[in-house]
């Protein structure tokens, strides 16, 4: 293109030297200079290429038919020669004029010119009002005076300026002085908006310009304007208006702007001087359509607390403010809330704020001379960035780094205390990308990529050139140009700021690959040959059918890296895809380019001589024969054989699939044998009823009803407690109370639970009930109460209740029934009259004076031995002891009992407690523990009686604990019965030991457990050794769920068991209960045999009273309470060992 220019310059050139002037214009041009004394300053045979030693001094010619006519004049003259109109308009073709350091007659400007469109003066000699008194020549259309001399007084009037051709008009003085006195007056007609010139012009004050309209006004003034800003209400019809105050004496009110009318055309403002300190923020959206505001060397008090004091017009995208004194963060949400803004001018205003935080939304941001720190963001790529003299430091993107080889663009980042970290050296440029689009049509050429710059002008192609345009681009990313011949299929782009050359592709043309290198061992693969890019993104690159991610690429070669590489077979060929996305048109194609490989060694690429897609095949690029392909070419050897006439796979026995990729997979379990197996996923599809992955579940073919579940494993409805059956329909009654009937008979009530309403369970005669071997006769029901009437009796009786809708289903309630008798009788019949009274009431005996103990036996002694009470913190057992006679109490085992006797679950409570030290109370000591594979929680407390006495009543009796008692309570949580049908025994422990006495009462131990009696008021067992006795009292009753019941007594274990006559387990059989409350209590007395000192006479009958009471809580809470009594003044405790003080 450049030589083409090179010749119709050549050819103008010629053609201009070849012509003769004009003979009148020869002949006048010689006149002129003569008169101005310049003939020596040209060729008088050829002015139109002669050359002056004056450089201002120059004639240019221009052709007209076969003749040269002067078209450009420029004379720079010292003399007296006042140059007429007379003296230029004889040049009928001249177009443009400069005339420097002459003197004009006052009629210059007024006569016509036949073709002089632009007047330039510079240094006019005696310029005064005179030359501007009439109207100028109609057909100028610039009209410029420059560094006119001051001071100078000047009076123009628009009426003289504005003609249908003027459309520029310019008045500058050769310097800003405070005498000049230019004044501008409007004299146009009023009503009428009459179009004016551009003015660029210095000016006294601002006039009035309400009838006019016009493009531009640009006005200086050495200081404030004489009438202060009030015009500028008149500016409504002026598109553009700049303001320039040189000497600012008293700041600016630039709140006037916001009084404008909101009728306007203002696009732009542009304000120079120092501006007023805002009282409120300036509101210039009345300004609707201004497009771009400039307000420079502003001064410090432009605010409002450090905040920017503006409203800006919805539209505004251009924004320039200097020589301020902002908030940094105040600014950055300014301008947050300003987005539109697009160029942004902000230099010089002590902002202070991190930068790091903000991000573009420029095109173009000049921020420097501040005090920004932190870094730049790649945000900043797509802006033309200024940020040097700030405080900013760090690493800059590689969009900026890659191009430092231009000290212009460095240069926006460097000064002041920047310190970044990778401006010098920059780091090598490795993320520069080049792509091009191409319109052969348009010649249109769009550059587009990652890091491309900032300076079109810095792009170069060849071996054509194109030309990109440097006012239309996106920085770093876009860029457009054009070029007036045809592109070959490629050009070389050289990006001179960043040093580098790319080869890029003018044209859609699917990659060419001419060898493909696996590496060794397999994990990458490097494609050779042509017409790739460098965008890795742009490419999908598949190895059989696994991904090839890309991680390099140039226009000659890509690498990709293999995705599973253990899914390949290194002996195998494997078929690759490669597709290019492209956008060199305004859709995305995809390129594409299929090749067959090795992946055990490098692969050429043959072409087929043939065109296979005719003969419905593919060519194999490994031999260059068409060929009918297999899928993935088999996977390899190992995987499977390809019959390349049909295209056919023959898979080995481990794999599977139309290309042998598949692992012939086996099913778990092999799906129990309840179902068939999926080889290719290994999946199970399951018989009728079958759950699970492998099959191994079975569904229950009923419905599981009352929120019950399946049970998978054995396809069985795992019923809610309180139900049972196939579908969990049939309700599971039980007993938890009885409240019954004297030895005389009478109605009874039976409390538990006989099924819900909606079970249809509650007709009387559904429900048999038996006490022992009567029938109770059933008078009502409901969920909770069955009553019925039974016949005379006396003793304890099992109880069944048996609904006959289900017959098989029975709750015996084993001795929860027992006779009133209203004659209790006492223990030994409190041994004789002599010693106490049975109180037949109660079945409590009532001790005379001098005796004591549960049937008066025993004689009260003030020389007694002490008896002390020590609880061991890691078994949770309690032991008395008595000289060297121990006696152990503890809470062994929880069992569940079910419907027939047996027992279902045992649970061992025995030294498997945890110590919970507390100091709230330090007369109380807490234990705990959790059952196995329960979420029941157990947990006891050891409470010391520190008062005179303290009474309890459990059920219907009452007692005293003395001051000094012992209490053990024991707490179980969230028991969860195996069946409703079921009840609960807590076995009680007791056993008695010595330390090796060998003195005089030395004895053998012996149990006695003849009054377990549950026909009594209470039950008693006794263990004797050393002449001490432990005799434990059982009160044949239990609260259970709030009501007092019969609750019955068994011997687990006693003397005649296995021989050993030292230890005693009780059971306690409660009832099916919500809450069961128990109350044994014990005492260890010294028999009347015992000799306090061995050598002395026998003592009588001694009694050591520490009671053991324990009552229980069972279901969701069992409750155990052991309460140690002891008389004042007489047994010592010990706890710890170290009592309680080692606990405060």
């Amino acid at each position: 293109m450049f030589k083409y220019i090179c010749l119709l310059f050549i050819f103008y050139l010629c053609n201009v030297k070849g012509q003769t002037l004009n003979a009148n214009d020869k002949s006048n041009i010689g006149i002129l200079l003569a008169k101005l004394g310049l003939v020596s300053e040209f060729n008088s045979d050829n002015y139109c290429n002669s050359t002056s030693n004056i450089p201002s001094n120059t004639i240019r010619c221009r052709v007209s038919g076969s003749e040269n006519f002067i078209d450009q004049l420029s004379l720079n003259v010292t003399g007296s020669y006042l140059l007429e109109s007379s003296d230029i308009n004889v040049f009928t073709k001249l177009t443009i004029a400069k005339f420097c350091n002459l003197k004009f007659s006052d009629t210059f400007l007024h006569n016509q010119y036949p073709s002089l469109n632009s007047i330039t003066f510079y240094n006019p000699i005696g310029l005064n009002d005179s030359l501007f008194q009439s109207k100028i020549s109609n057909g100028l259309a610039t009209l410029t005076f420059v560094d006119v001399k001051t001071p100078i007084s000047l009076t123009l009037s628009l009426s003289n300026l504005q003609t249908n051709s003027l459309n520029s008009f310019t008045f500058t003085t050769i310097k800003d002085d405070p005498l000049n006195d230019i004044r501008l007056i409007n004299d146009l007609p009023n009503g009428i908006s009459t179009e004016i010139p551009n003015f660029y012009i210095n000016l006294k004050d601002i006039p009035n310009m309400n009838n006019t309209k016009g493009n531009s006004f640009y006005m200086n003034t050495y200081t404030e304007p004489v009438g202060g800003l009030s015009n500028l209400n008149t500016f409504v019809n002026i598109s553009n208006i700049s303001f320039k105050i040189r000497n600012s004496t008293s700041p600016t009110n630039f709140a006037q702007f916001s009084s404008t009318p909101t009728v306007n055309i203002i696009e732009s403002i542009h304000f120079s001087g120092s501006l007023l300190k805002p009282t409120s923020t300036i509101n210039l959206s009345n300004l609707n359509i201004m497009k771009q505001l400039s307000i420079e060397s502003i001064s410090d008090n432009f605010n409002i607390d450090g905040e920017i004091p503006l409203i800006l017009p919805p539209g505004m995208n251009s924004l320039t403010i200097l020589n301020g004194a902002f908030n940094g963060d105040k600014t950055k949400q300014f301008l947050i809330n300003n987005s539109k803004i697009k160029t942004l001018i902000f230099s010089n205003n002590s902002i202070s704020s991190n930068f790091t935080e903000w991000t573009s939304q420029y095109n173009s941001l000049d921020i420097r001379y501040n005090q920004l720190y932190g870094s730049i963001n790649p945000s900043w790529c797509t802006s033309i960035l200024y940020v040097s003299y700030n405080q900013l430091s760090g690493d800059l993107p590689s969009c900026f780094t890659c191009h430092m080889q231009s000290s212009s663009l460095k240069n926006n980042f460097i000064g002041g205390i920047n310190s970044f970290t990778n401006i010098s050296p920059p780091p090598i440029c490795t993320t520069l990308i080049p792509n091009l689009k191409y319109d052969s049509n348009s010649n249109l050429v769009i550059l587009y990529g990652q890091d491309l710059g900032f300076d079109a002008n810095q792009i170069k192609s060849s071996p054509i050139s194109i030309s990109f345009n440097p006012d239309d681009f996106t920085p770093s990313k876009l860029f457009t140009g054009s070029n007036s011949s045809l592109l070959p299929e490629y050009v070389d782009l050289t990006f001179t700021t960043a040093n580098k050359t790319y080869r890029v592709s003018t044209v859609q043309k699917a990659p060419s690959v001419l060898s493909i290198t696996p590496s060794s061992p397999l994990n990458t693969i490097t494609f050779d040959g042509s017409f790739f890019n460098y965008n890795s993104s742009s490419f999908n690159i598949t190895v059989g059918y696994h991904k090839c991610i890309v991680t390099s690429a140039t226009f000659y070669q890509v690498i990709c890296t293999l995705q599973l590489v253990t899914s390949y077979d290194p002996n195998a060929v494997v078929s690759i895809s490669i597709n290019v996305d492209d956008y060199s048109t305004n859709q995305l194609v995809v390129l594409t380019s299929n090749v067959y490989a090795y992946l055990n060694k490098t692969s050429s690429v043959l072409s087929c001589t043939t065109d296979c897609s005719s003969q419905g095949k593919v060519c194999d690029t490994i031999n260059g024969v068409c060929i009918t392909e297999c899928p993935n070419h088999c996977s390899g050897p190992s995987h499977g054989t390809c019959n390349t006439n049909t295209g056919v796979c023959g898979c080995t026995s481990k794999f599977q699939g139309a290309a042998c990729l598949i692992p012939v997979i086996t099913c778990p379990n092999d799906c129990s044998n309840a179902g068939t197996c999926n080889p290719l996923n290994g999946e199970c599809s399951c018989n009728p009823n079958r759950l699970f992955l492998n099959c191994s579940g079975i569904n229950c073919t009923n419905t599981c009803e009352h929120s019950s579940t399946c049970d998978t494993s054995i396809g069985v409805c795992k019923c809610v407690p309180n139900y049972q059956g196939s579908n969990c329909t049939i309700p599971s009654h039980y007993i938890s109370s009885v409240i019954p009937c004297s030895i005389s008979g009478g109605e009874v009530s039976i409390i538990g639970w006989f099924g819900n309403d909606d079970d249809f369970t509650h007709s009387l005669s559904y429900y048999t009930v038996k006490i022992g071997a009567l029938d109770c006769n059933v008078t009502s029901i409901n969920t909770t109460t069955i009553k019925c009437n039974l016949g005379a009796g006396s003793g304890t009786k099992n109880i069944a209740v048996i609904n006959s809708l289900y017959p098989n289903i029975v709750f015996n309630g084993n001795g929860l029934f027992n006779y009133i008798n209203p004659v209790k009788t006492c223990l030994n019949s409190c041994t004789s009259s002599a010693n106490g009274v049975c109180n037949i009431a109660t079945g409590n005996c009532i001790c005379n004076q001098g005796y004591t103990g549960l049937d008066c036996s025993s004689i009260k002694s003030n020389t007694s031995p002490s008896t002390n009470s020590s609880i061991d913190t890691s078994s949770g057992n309690t032991t008395l002891s008595n000289q060297y006679t121990n006696y152990e109490i503890s809470i062994i085992q929880l069992n569940e009992i079910s419907y027939d006797g047996s027992i279902v679950i045992t649970y061992p409570l025995y030294k498997d407690w945890t110590y919970i030290q507390e100091n709230t109370d330090l007369n109380t000591f807490k234990f705990t523990q959790t059952l196995k594979n329960s979420n029941c929680t157990i947990a006891y407390t050891v409470e010391e009686i520190k008062s005179d006495e303290k009474s309890f009543t459990f059920g219907t009796t009452s007692f005293t604990l003395e001051k000094g008692s012992i209490k053990l309570s024991v707490l179980i949580k969230d028991y969860k019965y195996q069946s409703t049908l079921n009840t609960l025994q807590l076995l009680f422990y007791s056993t008695s030991g010595d330390d090796s006495e060998t003195d005089c009462n030395e004895q053998e131990s012996s149990t006695d457990t003849s009054n377990v009696d549950n026909q009594q008021v209470s039950s008693y067992i006794q263990i004797t050794k050393n002449s001490k006795k432990l005799i434990g009292r059982f009160i044949n009753q239990v609260i259970a769920d709030s009501r007092p019941t019969f609750m019955s007594s068994t011997i687990i274990k006693n003397n005649n068991d296995d021989g050993d006559d030292s230890s005693i387990t009780l059971g306690l059989n409660l009832p099916h209960c919500n809450e069961c409350l128990i109350d044994p209590d014990f005492s260890v007395l010294v028999t009347d045999d015992f000799q306090d000192s061995c050598g002395k006479s026998t003592r009588n009958k001694w009694v050591v009273p520490v009671a053991v009471v324990i009552p229980v809580v069972t279901i969701a809470i069992i409750i155990v309470v052991v309460s140690i009594l002891y008389r004042k003044n007489r047994i010592g405790i010990k706890v710890f060992k170290t009592k309680l003080k080692s606990l405060k």
